[in-house]
């Protein structure tokens, strides 16, 4: 699933007057984030899944607009990562939670998942949930291997 907004990353509850509250800007966001899942799913007639699930989330940042073109090129490239704010680990909270109802029943469903943040040259997320099979390959290896290793695809190790 490609949504083509910023990446935001979810704030903590907030209390004000003894009551707990979530900060407008994450409510409006993960609303957002669900509505595409929800759209997604709707289209492709897929269904919530109760079972244990993969995701994977790559989020790109606009290159800033301060860079010079052979900087930009080289961002763009994946030659210069994104050590700015947001923070992965928020980012991926919202969205997972966002999810939840609508793609998993409970985000307790994640069993394996990765992130990345790069430069791109618009912001953008692309969301990538898949059902976590049991490869007899998977079984085989000894469990300090098979915990170790990254199940995304796109990692190295």
């Amino acid at each position: 699933m490609y949504i083509d907004i910023k990446a935001f990353g979810k704030q903590s509850v907030r209390f004000s007057r003894g009551r707990a509250y979530m900060p407008k800007e994450t409510k409006d966001y993960m609303v957002m984030v669900g509505g595409y899942a929800r759209t997604y799913m709707r289209d492709n007639n897929l269904v919530v899944t109760d079972g244990p699930v993969f995701v994977n989330v790559i989020f790109h940042l606009a290159v800033p607009n301060s860079y010079s073109k052979a900087k930009r090129a080289a961002a763009i490239a994946g030659e210069i990562y994104p050590k700015k704010k947001p923070d992965n680990c928020n980012v991926v909270k919202g969205i997972h939670d966002a999810m939840i109802g609508i793609v998993y029943t409970d985000d307790s469903h994640i069993i394996d998942q990765c992130s990345r943040k790069r430069y791109a040259e618009k912001d953008s997320v692309h969301i990538s949930v898949s059902y976590a099979p049991i490869h007899p390959l998977y079984k085989l290896q000894s469990p300090v291997d098979r915990d170790m290793r990254c199940h995304c695809g796109f990692c190295l190790f």
